[in-house]
């Protein structure tokens, strides 16, 4: 399992992040580089770069968008996770399906769990473009258990 995980972050690197780990407009440019973007920052609970690779019309919408993702998130501690599918509704929307695993109280191994969710492409918020950039709407990405 810890493969995965390291196959997971090496091809985060290879599609867009720059080697301190921020950013690029590369990693925006493509949808699974930035879902992979997003999912490393949750592992690492790293809230502002996770806000950064989040859907610009979300971002807007809070007064501190880190804050809100580690009080939606903060008690998911992802130590592992691998993306299922990336499907194409539109050209500016992608159906994503995420496998995770995390610790739960009273569990002795971290339990798997499955994310839904979705991203758009935008130019700015409220503002779906093909030339935009990608980003994950966190509203949608609440892990189901798997049992």
């Amino acid at each position: 399992m810890k493969k995965l995980l390291v196959i997971a972050l090496l091809s985060t690197c290879l599609v867009g992040c720059a080697s301190s780990g921020r950013v690029t407009a590369n990693t925006l440019s493509d949808p699974q580089a930035t879902l992979n973007a997003y999912m490393r920052a949750w592992s690492e609970q790293n809230w502002e770069k996770m806000a950064n690779t989040s859907t610009r019309t979300w971002v807007q919408g809070q007064d501190r968008p880190a804050w809100m993702l580690s009080e939606m998130y903060g008690f998911f501690e992802i130590t592992e996770y691998e993306i299922e599918d990336i499907k194409v509704v539109s050209p500016v929307v992608r159906d994503i399906t995420v496998f995770v695993r995390f610790p739960l109280s009273g569990y002795p191994d971290p339990v798997p769990a499955r994310i839904s969710g979705r991203m758009i492409r935008e130019s700015s918020a409220y503002r779906p473009s093909r030339s935009g950039n990608w980003g994950v709407n966190p509203q949608t990405m609440s892990p189901k258990r798997l049992d």
